[in-house]
C-alpha cells in the first residue's frame, strides 16, 4: 500500500505537472505570434507533459495489476483504493482532454512560428533595403556637403560633413533642409522658372568675374546646378571663393593703404594736383570771361546777371580748403598743404571705393579727383537799385517779363558754350524757337551779340525777328510766304554781312 500510495501520489504530481505544462503551452502558444523562439520551448514543454502522461498511465496500469492481486486480501482497504484509482482515472481523462488541447495548441504555435519566421524574413530584408538606403542618403549628403553649397544657405548649414550613419548630424541637416525648403513649389513650372533664374544668374556672375579674369564653371550634381571657380590653383565654391576674395581685398587694401600713401605723395600731389590746379584756373578764368560778356550786356532797366562757381553745400569735407591750396601754385605749397591736400584726395579715394566698389582703379580716380562735382553754379541779379540778389524761383518772380526771359535765356547759353568747350571740332548748335518773347529790341540785339561772343551756331524760328544786328558777325535768313488759298510755301533767301542785308538769288 505505501507502494501504491507512492505511485499514486507520483500519478498525481505528473497530472499536475501535465496541467502546468499545458497552461505553459498556451501561453506560449499566444507568444509564438511574436517570436518563434518561445513557440518552440511551448512544444518542448507539451512533449515533457505528454511522456509524463504516458508515463503515469504505465504506473497506473502497473497499480491496476497489482490491485488485482490484492483484492482478495485487502478488502476495504482496496475498495478504497478502488475508488482513488477512480479519481485517478477522471484525472488521467480529463489529462488526456488537455493533452489533445495541448496538441492542437501545438500545432497552432507551429503555425504560428512558421509565420513569425516569414515575418522576421520579411522585417531583416526590409531592415537591408533601409539600411542600404539609409548608407545611400548619409553619402550622398556627405558628398553634397563636401561640395560646400549649404554654407551659402546660412549660419545653420555651416557644419563639417556627416561622419557615418550614428552621426547625429545627419538628422540635423536633414531636418534643417526640409525647414529651409519649406512649402516651395516643386511642380514643373516652378522647377522651369528656378532654372531660368539660375541660368540669368550665372551669366551675371561670370560677366562680374571675367572681368577680373575669374571665369566660372557651371555644372549639374546631386540634381543641383553647382558653380566652380578656379583661383589659386584649385576650383572654389561662391562662398569659399567670396571668403577668399574678402581675405585677399583685405590683405590688399592694408598693402595698398601703404602703399597708397607714397602714390599720393610722388604722384597725385606732384602731377594731378598740377593738373587739378591748372583745371580749376581755368575754370575760374572761363565763370570771369562769361561775366565780362553777360554784365557787358545790361538791360535798359538796369539789370544785369553774373556767374559764381562755388563749392557745393553737398561737397565733401575740405573741398574749400583743398580748392584754395590747389589754385596756389605748386611750389608755393607747404609741408602743412602737402599734407592736407594728401589727407583730402585719400578721403576721395577711399569715398569712391566705396561708393563703387566694383569699378576699376582708373574710375575710382577719375571719381576722386572729378572738381566738378565739389562745386555748382550760382547767378546773381542785380536790381534796377544797383543791388545784387541771388537768383532764385522767388527773386526770379519780381522781374518783368523781359528780365525773366533774360534770366533764363543768358545762363542757357553760357552752359551750352561751356558744354560745347569740351570739343574744339563740334558743332556748337543751339536751337532757338520764337526767340526773345518779351525782350526789346536792344535786349535782343545784346542776346544775339552774346551767342557770337561765345561761337555758337544759332539756328532761330521767329515771327518778326530778322536778326540783323551789329553785333551779328553774320547770318542767313529765310523769309517764308504762303498765300491762305494755296497749298505752297515761298522762301526768299538773305544774307546778313554785319553791316547791310542783301538778297541772296540764286
Amino acid at each position: 500500500l505505501d507502494h501504491l500510495a507512492g505511485a499514486l501520489a507520483a500519478l498525481a504530481t505528473a497530472i499536475n505537472d501535465l496541467g502546468l505544462a499545458l497552461e505553459r503551452a498556451g501561453e506560449r502558444a499566444g507568444e509564438a505570434e511574436r517570436t518563434g523562439t518561445q513557440a518552440a520551448q511551448a512544444l518542448a514543454d507539451a512533449d515533457v507533459a505528454t511522456s509524463r502522461t504516458q508515463s503515469s498511465a504505465g504506473e497506473a496500469a502497473g497499480l491496476a495489476s497489482e490491485l488485482a492481486e490484492l483484492e482478495a486480501t485487502q478488502g476495504a482497504a482496496v475498495a478504497e483504493l478502488m475508488q482513488r484509482l477512480d479519481q485517478a482515472q477522471e484525472r488521467i481523462d480529463a489529462a488526456e482532454i488537455e493533452r489533445a488541447a495541448a496538441e492542437i495548441a501545438r500545432g497552432q504555435a507551429l503555425q504560428a512560428k512558421g509565420k513569425a519566421e516569414g515575418d522576421e524574413e520579411r522585417a531583416r530584408s526590409d531592415l537591408d533595403q533601409y539600411t542600404s538606403a539609409r548608407a545611400s542618403a548619409i553619402a550622398g549628403l556627405r558628398a553634397f556637403a563636401a561640395d560646400g553649397p549649404l554654407a551659402i544657405l546660412g549660419d545653420e548649414f555651416r557644419v563639417a560633413p556627416p561622419v557615418d550613419a550614428a552621426d547625429t548630424r545627419v538628422i540635423d541637416l536633414a531636418r534643417a533642409l526640409i525647414r529651409a525648403i519649406g512649402d516651395a513649389p516643386r511642380d514643373a513650372q516652378a522647377v522651369d522658372r528656378v532654372q531660368a533664374q539660375i541660368g540669368d544668374a550665372f551669366q551675371k556672375l561670370h560677366a562680374t568675374l571675367s572681368s577680373c579674369d575669374l571665369l566660372p564653371v557651371s555644372f549639374a550634381r546631386h540634381g543641383l546646378h553647382l558653380v566652380r571657380v578656379p583661383y589659386q590653383g584649385r576650383d572654389r565654391g561662391p562662398g569659399e571663393l567670396e571668403g577668399m576674395l574678402i581675405e585677399d581685398a583685405a590683405v590688399r587694401r592694408r598693402l595698398f593703404t601703404a602703399e597708397e600713401h607714397k602714390v599720393i605723395q610722388d604722384f597725385l600731389i606732384d602731377e594731378a594736383a598740377g593738373h587739378l590746379h591748372d583745371l580749376l584756373h581755368r575754370a575760374h578764368g572761363w565763370v570771369t570771361t562769361v561775366n565780362r560778356e553777360i554784365e557787358s550786356r545790361p538791360m535798359s532797366s538796369g539789370m544785369a546777371l553774373r556767374f559764381a562757381w562755388q563749392a557745393d553745400a553737398e561737397a565733401p569735407d575740405g573741398v574749400v580748403e583743398a580748392c584754395a591750396r590747389l589754385l596756389r601754385p605748386s611750389h608755393a605749397w607747404s609741408a602743412d598743404d602737402r599734407a592736407g591736400l594728401a589727407a583730402f584726395l585719400q578721403r576721395r579715394l577711399a569715398a569712391a571705393r566705396e561708393t563703387d566698389p566694383g569699378a576699376t582703379w582708373q574710375d575710382q580716380l577719375a571719381a576722386a579727383l572729378d572738381y566738378r562735382r565739389w562745386h555748382r553754379f550760382v547767378i546773381d541779379r542785380r536790381d534796377q537799385t544797383g543791388r545784387w540778389l541771388r537768383l532764385t524761383k522767388r527773386t526770379h518772380g519780381t522781374g518783368s517779363g523781359g528780365e525773366k526771359a533774360v534770366a533764363l535765356t543768358m545762363p542757357q547759353f553760357a552752359a551750352a558754350a561751356a558744354h560745347y568747350a569740351g570739343s574744339a571740332h563740334a558743332p556748337r548748335l543751339i536751337l532757338l524757337d520764337e526767340a526773345f518773347v518779351g525782350i526789346d529790341n536792344e535786349m535782343r540785339r545784346q542776346c544775339l551779340g552774346l551767342l557770337a561772343a561765345f561761337d555758337l551756331d544759332v539756328v532761330m524760328t521767329s515771327e518778326r525777328e530778322w536778326g540783323c544786328y551789329d553785333t551779328v558777325p553774320g547770318l542767313a535768313i529765310y523769309q517764308l510766304a504762303s498765300d491762305p488759298g494755296g497749298d505752297c510755301i515761298a522762301t526768299t533767301r538773305y544774307v546778313w554781312d554785319g553791316r547791310r542785308k542783301r538778297r541772296d538769288d540764286p
